[in-house]
C-alpha cells in the first residue's frame, strides 16, 4: 500500500491520527447585563491563553454550569433611579455651560473608551446599561448623563475633556491627552 497524500485525508481521520493535548479551562464572567453575561474562557494554567469569549443568556443555566460558573440564588436587584427631569436638565445645563466656556474641548477616543470602561465596571453601583445596546450606551444614575462609547452625539459627557465623574472615578483631562486620570 502506497503513501496517501495529506490533502486527500479527511479532517476527522487527521484528528484520530494526530495526538491532541488536553487543556483545563477556566471560565469567568467579565460583564453582566440585564439579560446576559459576557463570559471569557481561558486556559487554567495560562490565563493569557484565550480559548473563547461568549455571550450567554442568564436563562441558560445549563451552559453556565457546564462552564463551571455557579451562582447563589438570585435576589432581585433594584436598579438605581435616574434623577427627575428638572434635575437632569439642570445637571446637563451646568455641564454644557462649562464645556462652552472652555471652548468645547474634546477628549481623545482613548479617554472616551477608558471612561466608558470605568462606568461599565459599575463600582459605584450607579451605571444603568441601555436595554438595546448595553455594550455601547448607558446612563449615570447620579447626574442622569448619557454615557456613550463613541463621539456619536453632543450630549455625551464622556467626550467632554473638562468633565469628571460625580464620584471621582475619572477626572478632567487636557484636550488631546491620551489617558484619563
Amino acid at each position: 500500500m502506497g503513501l496517501i497524500p495529506w490533502a486527500l485525508v479527511p479532517p476527522l481521520v487527521l484528528l484520530v491520527i494526530m495526538p491532541i493535548e488536553t487543556i483545563m479551562i477556566q471560565a469567568k464572567i467579565t460583564a453582566e447585563y440585564e439579560s446576559h453575561y459576557k463570559v471569557t474562557v481561558t486556559a487554567s494554567d495560562d490565563p493569557n491563553f484565550l480559548v473563547g469569549a461568549y455571550t450567554v443568556s442568564k436563562r441558560n443555566k445549563r451552559t453556565l454550569k457546564r462552564l463551571g460558573i455557579t451562582f447563589p440564588p438570585e435576589t432581585p436587584k433594584e436598579l438605581p433611579k435616574l434623577p427627575g427631569l428638572v434635575e437632569q436638565a439642570k445637571n446637563f445645563g451646568k455641564a454644557a455651560i462649562r464645556h462652552a466656556k472652555k471652548g468645547f474641548p474634546p477628549a481623545s477616543d482613548e479617554v472616551i473608551q477608558e471612561r466608558f470602561k470605568i462606568c461599565v465596571s459599575n463600582h459605584c453601583g450607579q451605571f444603568l446599561p441601555d436595554k438595546r445596546n448595553p455594550e455601547k450606551k448607558g446612563r449615570c444614575a447620579l447626574c442622569g448623563c448619557f454615557l456613550i462609547n463613541n463621539r456619536a452625539t453632543f450630549k455625551n459627557k464622556l467626550q467632554w475633556a473638562e468633565e469628571s465623574c460625580p464620584r471621582n472615578y475619572w477626572f478632567p483631562v487636557s484636550p488631546g491627552e491620551k489617558k484619563d486620570g
